[in-house]
């Protein structure tokens, strides 16, 4: 078990080890990860953080690496990651205009949205609970759920 996100300072690391140390068969590793900004943006850059050159979190990948292979950086040639691009899927017409499609009907979409009034109705507590269960259960809000009602029953009466 490797003790990941550790904090830099204060007594909650060692007091996730101590009640770790007290789950049976559990091995604790002699190392700390640290909770560095170089992981999430060396991974947000399509990197490994040995590519991201930050000393600090490149010796804690390394120590990780130490003791969970037996291998250190001179053993493998430095940490070096292959990266390269994902192959390009060939897309048919019919998917290229389906995608048209989709990215028109946002934009007629935004402008839309754009255009809506905010109104504030007056709705009994039993009535806001159960268009609550129904917008959830579709997955949008509650405001598209009344919006959605309220056009289909225009159209339904013909409006």
């Amino acid at each position: 078990m490797v003790l990941n996100e550790a904090d830099a300072q204060g007594r909650d690391n060692q007091e996730a080890i101590d009640s770790l140390r007290e789950i049976e068969g559990l091995e604790i590793a002699p190392l700390l990860i640290g909770r560095r900004k170089a992981f999430p943006n060396a991974s947000s850059a399509g990197l490994s953080v040995l590519e991201w050159h930050d000393p600090k979190a490149i010796d804690e990948f390394g120590e990780l690496m130490r003791f969970m292979f037996g291998v250190s950086r001179r053993d493998i040639g430095g940490y070096r990651m292959s990266i390269v691009k994902n192959p390009k899927r060939l897309r048919s017409v019919a998917d290229e205009r389906k995608a048209e499609e989709f990215i028109s009907g946002a934009q007629q979409a935004r402008s839309r949205r754009r255009n809506k009034k905010p109104t504030m109705i007056r709705l009994d507590p039993n009535l806001m609970e159960r268009i609550d269960r129904g917008a959830q259960q579709l997955g949008i809000s509650r405001s598209a759920f009344i919006a959605t009602s309220a056009s289909e029953k225009l159209t339904e009466m013909g409006l």
